[in-house]
């Protein structure tokens, strides 16, 4: 199964169908599932300036994969695979999708949050929205709320609570 398609889009609505079989896309082993999250993380991005000019666009797009048959046969790798990227990735276009992505799955579903809190998420989270107040402002809001979901939801460690009391003060 090969993943890497270069694509050719003269709509919209040709971006929403393409983006329908990146997340249909049957996958049975870590690898296909892998290449499957790339291509639609690539895909999306790439075309985040062209046909995505709203969170309810990002928000569609986050809802796409989550709603996925992909998605509910292989949630728990996938939430795990995403987190990671979290953990990892610095790139504006790529953070916003992720973000959102955890952020609508963890209100769904609390297991997001609590995978967050065992990979060490928060200080991620809190580095991520100190180094970039100034640039998107959109994934600045929907990292600060999801480091209010994820803090609402999961009890914080000591650590991570004076990491975040620190970055507070400096602020201030």
């Amino acid at each position: 199964m090969e993943f890497d398609v270069c694509y050719q889009l003269d709509n919209e609505q040709q971006f929403w169908d393409e983006l329908d079989d990146i997340v249909s896309a049957q996958c049975q082993t870590h690898g296909f599932i892998d290449d499957a999250l790339r291509s639609y993380i690539t895909f999306v991005t790439s075309y985040k300036g062209e046909y995505l000019h709203t969170e309810y666009d990002i928000a569609r797009c986050s809802f796409k994969l989550l709603e996925s048959a992909l998605f509910s046969t292989h949630k728990d790798y996938i939430r795990r695979q995403i987190v990671f990227s979290l953990l990892e990735e610095h790139s504006p276009d790529t953070l916003h999708l992720i973000v959102a992505l955890l952020l609508f799955d963890g209100r769904d579903n609390e297991a997001t949050f609590e995978m967050m809190n065992e990979e060490g998420v928060f200080p991620r989270l809190i580095e991520l929205i100190q180094e970039g107040k100034d640039d998107d402002v959109g994934l600045h809001r929907m990292l600060l709320e999801l480091l209010y979901e994820m803090s609402r939801i999961q009890r914080l460690r000591v650590q991570d609570l004076s990491l975040a009391l620190h970055g507070i003060r400096v602020h201030l």
